[in-house]
């Protein structure tokens, strides 16, 4: 069974993609008071864009949709070769990443009832371009319809966002919750996949070092080497295959991934890690499997559909290029002040708890003060903000 769980936040909309029991992957959506229409190009949209620039150079055509960057259409995407200074219908195929804009394909009408496509044909008749074609869906709705194949049950702790989801999908399965998240513990499963380490059974464990081209991950033996003598390698190569898979999907990596596996101890073990790693891969569409040397080193490449999580969190702490760093960003953190203290006011309904908050924290909620709105309207006035400087710049401290 697969479930969608949100969380409707002051701040955000979280939300985690559960199948089974294993949480997958997360989604870090707008709050849903927030204006549906003021979020980037996402996949599935779309835009009536003018045919900025076609190069043959890279094979293809830059068009201008009316975001910061823009959107690449590739040669191969196009019905027909684009032309300089045209109107052109296209749909997301993946967000704008890092410094590339979105890249788009004139192939939109997949799936579309005849109906439909009639009506987006006469939106885009008579209006000048770059613009944004079809109604502008809620966030959540829009995740939903993209997951909706796969879905088989939906917890979420807002009314009015239940409403929408049942009115778009009525066969899904919409159960209203205070406390979504509390089922699989999501909120900690985020933080433990912003962590460079992931330990595994037995003492080993996985070190990522992530860039923007991709992740190098390290299978490490640990304090396992010194508890089992036999086999370590095979045994520790055995629990760490599936659980590189889980991460990479929970920390959204994509690029060049390279895994540096102990070395197996025999053509045997080597065979078995072989087969597991071509199972492993089939399950992620697009993926185009490297090789596994003897040495145990094995290289993949798998589709950057979206920023992983680090980027979405973090950012660079540093221009020192011999000591590389990163650090959450203020806007993460505040957030997850705010998720913390909004689940400490629904679990206890008698809290009085009081956020402390560094320097940094404290302007970055004045410059968003709809969010502190937004907190004193869902819940009274049974919590407290105040700014520290005892406290770090990005440090917080919720006390009840």
């Amino acid at each position: 069974m697969t479930a969608l769980f949100v969380d409707c936040g002051a701040a955000q909309t979280l939300a985690a993609l559960v199948v089974g029991d294993d949480v997958r992957h997360f989604f870090f959506l707008p709050a849903i008071d927030d204006a549906a229409g003021d979020g980037g190009a996402e996949a599935g949209d779309l835009f009536l864009g003018r045919v900025k620039t076609v190069s043959t150079a890279v094979g293809g055509a830059f068009i201008d949709i009316g975001m910061a960057r823009d959107a690449f259409l590739p040669g191969k995407g196009a019905r027909k070769p684009p032309v300089e200074g045209a109107s052109i219908i296209v749909c997301v195929k993946r967000p704008a990443l890092g410094d590339k804009g979105a890249v788009v394909t004139t192939d939109w009408t997949a799936g579309l009832a005849q109906g439909e496509e009639h009506a987006i044909r006469s939106d885009a008749d008579g209006i000048n371009p770059p613009r944004r074609l079809g109604s502008v869906l809620p966030p959540v709705v829009r995740l939903m319809q993209s997951l909706g194949r796969r879905l088989h049950r939906i917890v979420i702790n807002d009314r009015r966002a239940a409403a929408e989801l049942k009115a778009h999908a009525p066969d899904i399965p919409v159960e209203l919750n205070a406390d979504p998240f509390a089922e699989h513990d999501i909120a900690a499963l985020i933080e433990e996949s912003l962590e460079q380490t992931a330990l595994l059974p037995g003492g080993a464990r996985l070190i990522f070092a992530e860039t923007e081209g991709g992740c190098v991950i390290d299978v490490d033996a640990s304090v396992a080497a010194a508890s089992v003598s036999q086999r370590i390698n095979d045994k520790v190569n055995a629990v760490a295959a599936p659980a590189i898979f889980r991460e990479i999907e929970r920390r959204a990596i994509g690029g060049r991934i390279i895994v540096d596996f102990l070395p197996p101890t025999s053509e045997r073990f080597f065979a078995a890690l072989s087969e597991e790693l071509n199972q492993r891969m089939r399950s992620i569409s697009g993926a185009r499997a490297g090789k596994l040397r003897k040495d145990g080193v094995f290289d993949f490449t798998a589709p950057k559909t979206q920023a992983s999580l680090l980027t979405i969190a973090s950012e660079s702490a540093g221009d020192d290029w011999l000591r590389p760093g990163r650090r959450l960003t203020a806007d993460w953190r505040l957030k997850s002040a705010i998720f913390q203290l909004e689940t400490t006011l629904r679990r206890s309904p008698r809290a009085r708890p009081s956020l402390r908050l560094g320097r940094d924290l404290f302007a970055h909620l004045q410059s968003n003060d709809v969010w502190l709105a937004r907190l004193s309207e869902r819940h009274g006035a049974r919590f407290l903000i105040e700014a520290s400087d005892r406290l770090q710049p990005r440090d917080y401290d919720l006390a009840e």
